[in-house]
């Protein structure tokens, strides 16, 4: 070997190395893996299992268990129990991916939530094992405890609480008494105990088994699989076309599946092999995202990962079997998919939903008009400008066809400033855009008198005062003292109560505005009709080139009627009414208003239940049936008023077949004798006339019914379409006109596709039921299919998309489930996905699709990485790298021990609460609700409790008590809690409390603290450009510190520059530290802080950027840069100037030994 060849390896790192994750906890037993993973697969074998594990054998002449002495019990082994455990599995489907589960210890996680339980629980027993009968608070310490059992009288079963992680051992008959028992099959005296009391529960008796150990716990980790293995060697350059070059080199070779799975994973010690191949350079490959789609059901990046992956897979196996058992064959069920997703994916990408505010242009106050103002006077007619072709910039054309409108508080510093910054952008530059404002007159202290003002100058002076008084007002706002009465005075513009104007009629149309639109104290921005959160300022600006281009595209394609105007183009089908709760403007939202749906057996019990009116119009339609149901008592006074509003609307709809459905949770003696009438003239009549009286009793028939198989909460009323459900609590009194917009925006949406894909692929399912019924059920049941619930909320992705493109590599073995893998050969995910082919490949049913993409975007010029997937328990690493990166699964919280041995430490619960700005808490950590409801928390295996933090803002105004969940998998947990209101919560978003979830995390910036320091000081810690691209760039950055904190998938990272700290600073750094300097190195510029009065909270230096900690978090700047999509714009757009041009004569002035160079950090002393 010669020298060089010695250097590099010495440099690039050994030859061979075993890479290992290991759990926090002990190794799990594998028999305990065995019974978890059969029975979550089928409940019904646990019985089963659990005689077969503890040896259990009946007498079969006597009829009773054989209960053999302490220590002459026989255990059975490992080889043993899980050949008896799969011979109860028949279908091979699921015995393979059981087989799967248990090599890949799913189950590791539930077996340490029930250790961790009993590890928590006083336990006065001077054992591992003891029995515990919840409704009498009787513990048992003794193996014996069987023969000596209290007798007991009265015995309240319903206030037992069960856990998560519970098994019942029950007879057939059921139970009168439960005992919980825990302990170690391992332990004798434990299974002498155990089998004693299983004996008894023919007795009326049930057991719950929860497991506790016998063994150290301190001993052997668990070691996990299914992460990924990064490593880094020495990049090598690539050309443009490489990617092309690779996806013809493996279709053309002999075995493509082994040429694919060989090259992608270790693609930089195949570059030099695939370059001096000679073929094209052009491949077209597939438009599909790439990703993986399973039967259809997309997986995001993060959670392509094995856990996710089989969860999918049995998710699909499931959906299969259910349509097959109805009649469905694999063939139609597979037809009826493609269909349902083209047609869906349709209606989605055209679905934006708008809405028309022109009644309401007497109150919005526009700062410009391009029709009529003079600015704008060389403006040209839209008809000759959209007939050139699109050059990217929109057209200046005299006609108001694109608007921005903000619905803000106008004292808020942080929304006046962004609003003042548009204007003056579109204004000074007469963009072709119209710019507005609503102001929300009631939401701080001066709100009111700032909205007066407003009005005031629009009215007496015009649109040019309106904007000349907001530019005022944002001096004062956004000056050092804030907005008081002083500065109010100072404002030289006129109220509107002083003019000759009838001003309440201004306030009366901002209320009906604010009513309509479902406008609070939110902030948000209007574009061209479309809502947009005000968060999203940027994505919403980005919104009017999005509908350039779509104005371009149609005139193009001669879609726009001559003399038609462009703006009624884009706002043709807008609503003139907003209920979010009934309209979602988002797919998540969407998804996550579509309930289960029952089986066939529960959903035709339904017509057994007696309290319940059917009213059925239009019968002889041949449209898509509308079938409403609403649910709640009639002892409510707001519940009959809704009824009534429902019955008005549908005694009127006169478009498609409708059947309206009435319950009355309240045995009301009105609603019995409603069902009394036949007419439905007479009917219609009653029901206008109904008032509400006290409930005789309550119908626990149906509110049983509607509790277990619809999801509602007993004490709320609801709304119920074709598998939406509406809480009309949270949706408010929904009139007719808003009911009509609601159910034509479900017909467009879904039902009228739907109703194609029914009489396409369904003609021989239900046709036992009426027309309603029928297409109630299976429309219900491919809402459910569609937008399936895969407990993410943060999902923006189409629930379901059919690749329409042929498979480049195919195999086919005639299964139920396709699997399909959309793979740019040369980026990260692609690797990724590659290394799950080999995993796939081996299941039975699954036919597996390799489609090719090239995204002709690539910006990498070079390569340096290869991937394995860890499948088995030790990984050995057997060439040259650089460093080693491990790829778990995003909401694992992993940290390095020494090279190549990671723990795995705590698992991270995502979550949002409707509440914005609350600090939330579990029991030993804490995180704070960013602006919009996200959340963190850590938690470990088994139970854990939040609740909202003590004595800190918010805490007097909400409740959230006894919330309880569970992390019992690999797989993500995200929840979503109920705050109940105590009082109104007045303190403004974002206003911070001193905890923060970085404030133990970041105690190793050990800022120093010299006290008596009257001029502010800046901490500094330095950071260089080329340390992003570094193995150790982790550590620095917090927004990837894998030890506590995970970047949401929903917002886009901000990498490779300084300016990514800006995003994370508010909250890594403590509320004492006043000034932080990021930079490249310690200069004496700096020192100039200590002199300058920052007039913004972010300066940029010559190679420093200084923060003003204090103003960047009270304006919630952090939460800005967290929410931007686009950092560089976000920096542009808030104007931010060099701080250092005003003292920079100031400086050169100065002797070098005069000035005083700040406090700082340098890497060595972290």
């Amino acid at each position: 070997m010669t020298f060089w060849s010695w250097l590099l390896l010495f440099t690039y790192g050994v030859l061979s190395i075993e890479v290992t994750l290991q759990a926090n906890w002990s190794e799990t037993p594998f028999k305990l893996n065995v019974l978890e993973t059969v029975t979550k697969y089928n409940a019904s074998l646990y019985s089963q299992l659990v005689e077969n594990l503890f040896n259990l054998r009946f007498d079969e002449e006597e009829g009773e268990l054989i209960i053999p002495e302490i220590g002459e019990d026989y255990i059975i082994t490992d080889e043993e129990f899980y050949q008896f455990a799969m011979g109860l599995i028949t279908d091979d489907k699921i015995k393979s991916l059981i087989e799967f589960e248990i090599l890949n210890k799913f189950s590791s996680v539930r077996i340490q939530a029930h250790y961790n339980y009993f590890q928590s629980i006083e336990n006065p027993c001077n054992s591992n094992f003891a029995m515990f009968e919840p409704s009498v608070n009787e513990i048992y310490c003794d193996s014996d405890a069987a023969f000596v059992l209290k007798s007991v009288s009265e015995y309240p079963l319903e206030s037992i609480e069960f856990l998560p992680f519970d098994h019942l051992l029950e007879s057939a008959n059921g139970y009168k008494r439960i005992f919980f028992i825990y302990g170690d099959y391992n332990d004798f005296e434990f299974r002498y105990m155990f089998a004693n009391m299983y004996r008894l529960i023919e007795n009326d008796i049930a057991l719950v088994w929860r497991y506790a150990s016998s063994c150290d716990l301190t001993s052997q980790k668990e070691l996990l699989t299914g992460y990924g293995i990064e490593t880094y060697v020495e990049p090598v350059q690539i050309e443009n076309t490489f990617a092309c070059k690779i996806i013809n080199y493996i279709l053309n070779s002999e075995d493509k599946l082994k040429s694919l799975t060989s090259i992608i994973p270790n693609l930089p010690n195949y570059i030099e092999e695939v370059l001096k191949y000679n073929s094209s350079d052009l491949f077209i490959g597939t438009e599909s995202v790439e990703g993986m789609y399973i039967n259809g059901a997309y997986l995001d990046n993060d959670k392509v990962d094995i856990f996710n992956i089989v969860e999918t897979i049995r998710n699909e196996i499931s959906n299969v079997d259910t349509w097959e058992s109805l009649g469905l064959s694999v063939h139609n069920f597979k037809l009826m998919d493609r269909k349902l997703s083209q047609s869906m994916k349709r209606q989605i990408s055209q679905q934006s939903i708008r809405y028309d505010i022109s009644k309401y242009k007497n109150v919005i106050v526009y700062l410009n008009d391009l029709e009529i103002d003079p600015t704008y006077k060389n403006f040209k007619p839209s008809s000759e400008l959209y007939a050139k072709p699109n050059n990217g910039k929109i057209p200046p054309a005299n006609e108001n066809i694109y608007e921005i409108i903000f619905i803000i508080d106008i004292t808020d510093k942080f929304q006046l400033r962004k609003l003042t910054e548009y204007a003056e952008r579109i204004l000074y530059k007469n963009m072709p855009i119209r710019i507005g404002v609503v102001p929300l007159y009631s939401v701080s202290r001066y709100s009111e008198k700032a909205t007066s003002k407003l009005y005031g100058s629009l009215f007496e002076n015009g649109s040019i005062e309106a904007f000349s008084y907001l530019h005022m007002l944002n001096i004062f706002v956004n000056g050092r003292e804030g907005l008081n009465l002083m500065a109010m005075r100072a404002l030289h513009f006129p109220y509107l109560e002083d003019l000759e104007f009838a001003h309440l009629s201004v306030y009366n149309a901002l209320d009906t505005l604010y009513s309509e639109l479902n406008v609070n104290e939110e902030p948000l921005v209007l574009v061209d009709g479309l809502m947009f959160p005000f968060y999203q300022i940027d994505e919403a600006f980005n919104q009017i080139f999005l509908d350039m281009d779509m104005l371009f595209e149609d005139n193009k394609n001669g879609m726009i009627p001559h003399g038609f105007k462009l703006k009624d183009c884009l706002r043709k089908e807008a609503l003139k009414l907003r209920n979010p709760v009934l309209i979602p403007e988002s797919l998540a939202a969407f998804r996550n208003a579509t309930t289960s749906v029952p089986d066939l057996e529960a959903y035709q019990s339904l017509d057994s239940l007696k309290n319940r009116l059917i009213i059925e119009m239009n019968v002889e339609f041949n449209g898509t049936p509308v079938i409403i149901e609403l649910f709640g008592s009639f002892a409510e006074a707001a519940y009959i008023e809704q009824v009534k509003e429902v019955v008005k609307f549908a005694s009127s709809y006169k478009s498609n077949p409708l059947k309206l459905v009435i319950y009355d949770t309240s045995k009301t003696s009105e609603f019995e004798q409603l069902l009394t009438i036949k007419d439905q003239n007479e009917l219609i009549s009653f029901i206008d006339n109904i008032q509400p009286l006290e409930s005789e009793s309550i119908d626990f028939d149906i509110v049983d019914f509607l509790t277990a198989s619809f999801g509602f909460r007993p004490t709320e009323n609801y709304l119920f379409i074709s598998g939406r459900k509406v809480n009309l609590i949270e949706s408010g009194f929904i009139s007719t006109a808003l009911l009509n917009e609601f159910i034509n925006f479900e017909l467009n949406f879904r039902l009228n596709s739907m109703k194609e894909v029914i009489d396409a692929t369904m003609k021989e399912i239900c046709n036992d039921f009426n027309k309603f019924d029928r297409f109630e059920y299976l429309s219900w049941k491919l809402s459910t299919f569609f937008f399936y619930n895969d407990n993410d909320i943060f999902s923006t992705t189409a629930p379901r998309i059919t690749i329409n493109s042929d498979s480049h590599i195919h195999l086919n073995k005639n299964g139920s489930i396709d699997i399909d893998l959309v793979i740019d050969p040369i980026t990260n995910f692609g690797q990724k996905l590659v290394s799950h082919i080999l995993w796939l490949e081996t299941l039975p049913f699954v036919n597996l699709s390799i489609h090719f993409k090239n995204s002709h975007d690539h910006c990498l010029k070079f390569i340096n990485r290869n991937y394995k997937l860890a499948l088995s328990s030790s990984n050995a690493i057997n060439q040259p790298y650089d460093r080693i990166k491990l790829d778990a699964p995003h909401h694992w919280l992993t940290t390095c021990e020494s090279e190549g041995e990671y723990t795995l430490t705590a698992f991270l619960v995502e979550g949002y609460v409707k509440q914005k700005g609350l600090p939330l808490c579990l029991a030993e950590d804490s995180t704070f609700v960013v602006e919009n409801g996200y959340f963190q928390l850590k938690s470990q295996p088994g139970l854990f409790e939040i609740g909202i933090k003590p004595n800190t803002i918010g805490s007097n105004s909400f409740e959230l008590s006894n919330y309880k969940d569970s992390v019992l998998s690999f797989n993500k947990k995200i929840i979503s809690p109920h705050l109940k209101q105590i009082e109104k919560f007045t303190e403004p978003l974002g206003k911070r409390t001193s905890n923060f979830i970085f404030d133990k995390v970041f105690s190793w910036f050990k800022f120093s603290n010299k006290h008596a320091r009257k001029e502010p000081l800046v901490n500094v810690f330095t950071i260089n450009d080329e340390d992003h691209y570094k193995p150790g760039f982790e550590i620095w950055n917090p927004s990837k510190l894998e030890r506590n904190y995970k970047w949401p998938k929903w917002i886009s990272p901000i990498f490779n520059s300084k300016e990514s700290y800006l995003a994370i600073i508010d909250l890594a750094i403590p509320e004492d530290v006043g000034r932080i300097a990021i930079s490249e190195e310690i200069t004496e510029e700096l020192a100039i802080v200590n002199q300058l009065i920052m007039t913004s909270p972010i300066c940029f230096f010559k190679d420093s950027i200084i923060v003003d900690l204090g103003h960047f978090k009270n304006e919630r700047w952090g939460e800005m840069f967290r929410f931007s999509k686009d950092s560089k714009q976000l920096l542009v757009s808030l104007n931010i100037k060099e701080c250092l041009n005003p003292v920079e004569e100031e400086l050169r002035n100065k002797n070098k030994d005069e000035i005083e160079l700040v406090d700082y950090l340098t890497k060595d002393e972290l």
